[in-house]
């Protein structure tokens, strides 16, 4: 018996209870002790589990923020790119125009 234990056993000696009863609470106390050690030791295990679960989820996240990032940079070069072939259709439209008038002005003077 645990420290603790002998004093509640002492205490209800002292206070009238029989031995066997003293005992009796006494071992029933130690083990409400044992089976809540072993309940503080799943808690605390389920804790650790969910600080992994919550540190895994963060990694997640900030690969999340990373992709969504590249998708931003991404998102520029396509619009810069849109933007050299306005500028290259816009060249091709004015050499074909160009192109049709020489043709039109050597047929027709």
């Amino acid at each position: 018996m645990s420290v603790l234990i002998v004093e509640l056993y002492d205490a209800l000696k002292d206070a009238g209870a029989s031995e066997e009863k003293s005992r009796a609470a006494a071992k029933a106390v130690s083990d409400n002790d044992a089976r809540l050690a072993k309940i503080e030791g799943i808690a605390e295990g389920t804790r650790s589990q969910i600080e992994g679960v919550k540190s895994q989820f963060d990694g997640v996240k900030s690969q999340i923020e990373g992709i969504k990032s590249q998708g931003e940079g991404f998102k520029a070069q396509f619009e810069a790119v849109k933007m050299r072939i306005d500028a290259l259709t816009w060249v091709v439209g004015l050499t074909a125009a160009m192109s049709i008038a020489i043709l039109v002005r050597s047929f027709f003077p």
